[in-house]
């Protein structure tokens, strides 16, 4: 079976396309959490019998809803959108949030998660592609290591609440992210024609 979707990580040692690229490789790391919406939204109600995990650990059934995939990463909020993390667990499809979360802030082993920004960046006749970035300030006082990345959205819950779950999550090699630093994570995903 061929792939519906491709996925790609990068990172950044500075803000945006104009820090150095620290590495550029293919994600594997479409979660059950990522399929499951669509489900929903294409049977056009209730997954009865087919349950998510948000990021607390609690299952629940999801409905068709608009905010489904939402994933807007304000500035601050740690658990939406781009999230990177401290451990390097190997990845499963059941996965449901990261395994070591890094909080916003500045204290110990704290960044500050900046707004995270969305774009078109191709459109060729055969791959047509988006890609999601979001920036992490280091002012902790100390060195910083990332060793995993995910993207937490919204799936609407059959009880008729917003639930926050893992729809991607990847390791990679170490990122030592000095204080002072800014550190920019980019989530690339792209429809192949196939």
């Amino acid at each position: 079976m061929r792939p519906l979707g491709t996925l790609r990580l990068r990172a950044y040692l500075g803000t945006g396309k104009t820090g150095k690229l620290i590495f550029d490789k293919p994600g594997h790391s479409i979660l059950g959490n990522f399929l499951l919406p669509w489900l929903a939204q294409l049977i056009g109600g209730a997954t009865t019998g087919s349950t998510f995990t948000d990021i607390d650990g609690n299952s629940f059934n999801a409905t068709c809803y608009v905010a489904n995939f939402n994933t807007p990463g304000p500035v601050t909020n740690a658990n939406l959108g781009l999230i990177v993390g401290r451990a390097a667990t190997p990845v499963t499809l059941a996965d449901y949030k990261l395994s070591q979360p890094i909080t916003h802030g500045s204290g110990l082993n704290q960044l500050l998660y900046g707004l995270q920004l969305y774009g078109v960046v191709g459109k060729a006749p055969s791959l047509w592609a988006l890609a999601t970035q979001r920036a992490y300030v280091n002012n902790s006082g100390n060195t910083i290591v990332v060793l995993e990345c995910g993207l937490y959205g919204y799936v609407y819950a059959s009880t008729a609440s917003l639930k926050t779950v893992c729809l991607a999550r990847d390791i990679h090699a170490a990122i030592s992210v000095p204080n002072g630093k800014t550190l920019t994570m980019e989530y690339l995903i792209g429809v192949p024609l196939l």
